[in-house]
């Protein structure tokens, strides 16, 4: 009789640690209050950190293993028979931000300018320089051809075009030759044409202006900026510049845009407009 019994209890209490050990408190469900249900918070390593939004992502191109470290996204290819990395192309396109607006208020833009100042847009991209770097870049244009412009500059970082720097003309307080100088890309900049009473098409925010001190204005003798006599001489070799043929050009072409100033006797290398900039302002 004993025997039954004492075997009831043995698979009873076998039965019992089994429960328990098959059983267990998932680290992840934390509770304050008793009387709360308990809520799951899950933690991935492999969630994506935030992008930095800020200054330089890379100094230069590194194994994937060290790209992962900085930004959550890479872009590889081989480069003698070396796999090397640098950040994923990402951009954002954003209302000006007010500050920002308030500045251009005070510097390059007033009541008469051909674009009201809420249908322009901050384009920001990352983009290459030429010491290998990679870092952000803030564009002002037009709502437009802003989305244009993000697909022109995800094809230049795409092939690795250098852009010495690329900032509002704001920052330079709406002073086009101060800007040009720096070999500061821009675009908006609310102003006349040297000399007329005509709005440049910097004022619409439908040109860009790509590393100026390297690819100057040219006509005759006059040069602007007024530093870049240098490069005048467009055999010198700068990944930076742009001539005939380029795939730079060919990428502005592509999405409607025009390089230079389409001028008999002018040499406008920095310079690239939507095509259709005249038809459409004509039309208005």
């Amino acid at each position: 009789m004993l025997i039954p019994i004492f075997s009831f209890l043995l698979i009873l209490l076998l039965s019992m640690l089994f429960f328990l050990f098959s059983c267990h408190i998932d680290p992840t469900v934390i509770s304050t209050e008793s009387e709360t249900p308990p809520k799951a918070v899950v933690i991935s390593q492999y969630e994506p950190l935030p992008w930095p939004k800020e200054g330089v992502l890379s100094t230069e191109s590194v194994p994937l293993e060290k790209c992962l470290d900085k930004v959550p996204s890479c872009q590889c290819w081989f480069e003698k028979n070396q796999e090397l990395c640098a950040p994923q192309f990402v951009s954002e396109i954003i209302p000006l931000p007010h500050l920002m607006t308030e500045q251009m208020k005070q510097n390059n833009w007033q009541e008469d300018c051909p674009v009201a100042i809420q249908d322009l847009r901050l384009l920001r991209v990352l983009h290459w320089t030429e010491k290998g770097a990679v870092r952000w870049g803030e564009v002002v244009l037009t709502e437009r051809v802003v989305k244009d412009a993000r697909e022109i500059f995800a094809q230049l970082y795409q092939i690795r075009f250098p852009v010495h720097s690329l900032k509002p003309a704001v920052q330079y307080n709406g002073s086009d030759e101060e800007s040009m100088a720096d070999n500061n890309s821009s675009a908006f900049n609310c102003r006349k044409v040297k000399g007329t009473n005509r709005w440049s098409e910097h004022s619409y925010g439908e040109s860009i202006d790509i590393n100026p001190l390297w690819n100057p204005w040219v006509r005759g003798a006059r040069i602007y900026p007024k530093n870049a006599g240098n490069y005048v001489n467009r055999e010198l070799q700068i990944a930076g510049m742009i001539n005939a043929g380029d795939p730079i050009v060919a990428i502005f072409e592509r999405h409607g845009w025009r390089w230079g100033s389409q001028k008999t006797g002018v040499s406008d290398y920095q310079h690239f407009s939507r095509a259709d900039h005249e038809t459409v302002y004509e039309e208005k």
